[in-house]
């Protein structure tokens, strides 16, 4: 039997790399600097009530493998991972964690449907006025759904291809994700509850 433990995760602001600064202001533009500092707070504690639950489930590290959104499948996995939990990323930090009990880090997402997800973002990101976002933003919406659609069918089959029989895969998913319906009947997936 595989089992797949789901995660579904909210991302932190460091996270969101070059994006950071527009989605900040444009949280506080729709609502307060208080409710944007008071989300970050929360995302923190989160990932903090996340860490405490995943180290503490009773796995046999070295039969788990590590699915992380954002990872492209490159051969470059473990250096991207490094360097993103050496600048803090708390997701990152406790792959890290789990990688040194003996779990493998896994290449999760198709890199050109990440690349084509993120020119999409930063068109929108760089726009030079609003009337010019707003179109982006329209555009963007049109195609983001089957953009997801396809990363979630890639992220199933990569965790079909991957996770051996006797294996447990801990999956680190983004909440508007729905990779969970398109796992394959002979994984069994359980959800941690945060």
């Amino acid at each position: 039997m595989r089992k797949l433990i789901y995660i579904p995760i909210v991302h932190t602001e460091d996270d969101m790399g070059s994006m950071a600064e527009f989605v900040k202001k444009e949280y506080r533009r729709k609502y307060s600097r208080k409710q944007w500092n008071q989300h970050k707070k929360t995302v923190n504690e989160l990932w903090n009530e996340i860490r405490k639950k995943v180290l503490g489930l009773n796995l046999n590290w070295e039969k788990v493998r590590i699915y992380q959104d954002g990872l492209p499948v490159c051969g470059k996995e473990q250096d991207i991972v490094k360097t993103l939990a050496e600048k803090g990323l708390l997701n990152h930090k406790l792959i890290i964690e789990l990688q040194e009990k003996g779990a493998v880090i896994e290449g999760t997402e198709n890199p050109e449907l990440l690349l084509a997800e993120y020119n999409s973002i930063m068109m929108i990101v760089q726009a030079k006025n609003l009337a010019e976002r707003d179109r982006l933003i329209k555009k963007y919406n049109k195609v983001s759904s089957e953009l997801l659609f396809k990363r979630d069918h890639f992220i199933a089959d990569r965790i079909d291809n991957t996770l051996k029989k006797g294996e447990t895969g801990i999956l680190f998913l983004g909440l508007m994700h729905q990779a969970n319906k398109l796992i394959e009947e002979n994984i069994k997936v359980e959800y941690l509850e945060v």
